[in-house]
C-alpha cells in the first residue's frame, strides 16, 4: 500500500479503526505500523505509530492526525492549516498538494509516537516540532527553487531544439 492509506477492504478497516478507537477512549495507546511514503522523511514505511484518543481542543498545526476521507479511506497526514471556516487542511510531509475540506467529525486520533529502527520519537517534543515546522515552510520553497529549475531546464532544452 503506497502513500499510508489503508486500502484494505473498507468494511474490515471500518471494523478495525472502530475497535482500535474504543481502546483509545478507554485511555490506551495503540500502536499501527505505518505504510507508504507520503509522511517521509519523518514517518517511512514500517514504522510503528503510536495513537492517542484526540483531544479536539488539543489539535494544532503540524500534529499528525488519523482521519477518514469522504471515500471511507483511513490516512495518517499532518494538519496544514485550521480554516476559516472551521474545517481542516491536511498534506503528507512527501506530497505538495494540501487536502482541504476535511471536518472535525472526520478526524479520528493523533499520533504522539513515532518509533523508528527502535528510537523512540516524541512528536510533541519541542525539538521535533520545531523541526517539523521548519521543514514545511522549507519544503514550499524547495518545491518552487526545483519547479523553476524545471521550467528553465524545458525553456533551455526547448530553445536548442528549435535551432535544429
Amino acid at each position: 500500500m503506497d502513500m499510508m492509506k489503508k486500502r484494505v477492504d473498507s468494511n474490515y478497516s471500518r471494523i478495525v479503526v472502530m475497535s482500535v478507537l474504543e481502546m483509545l477512549n478507554d485511555g490506551e495507546d495503540y500502536p499501527i505500523k505505518a505504510t507508504g511514503s507520503s509522511m517521509k522523511p519523518f514517518i517511512r514505511d514500517g514504522d510503528t505509530l503510536i495513537i492517542s484518543a484526540l483531544k479536539k481542543d488539543e489539535i494544532s498545526t503540524g500534529d499528525i492526525l488519523l482521519y477518514e476521507r469522504d471515500n471511507g479511506q483511513f490516512v495518517f497526514h499532518r494538519l496544514y492549516k485550521i480554516e476559516a471556516d472551521n474545517t481542516f487542511s491536511f498534506v503528507g510531509d512527501n506530497q505538495f498538494s494540501v487536502e482541504k475540506g476535511i471536518r472535525e467529525n472526520q478526524i479520528l486520533a493523533k499520533v504522539v509516537k513515532i518509533i523508528h529502527e527502535g528510537r523512540v520519537i516524541e512528536c510533541n517534543s519541542i525539538a521535533f516540532r520545531t523541526i517539523t515546522i521548519l521543514y514545511m515552510r522549507f519544503r514550499v520553497n524547495l518545491f518552487l527553487v526545483l519547479h523553476g529549475a524545471k521550467i528553465k531546464a524545458t525553456r533551455f532544452h526547448n530553445f536548442f531544439k528549435e535551432k535544429k
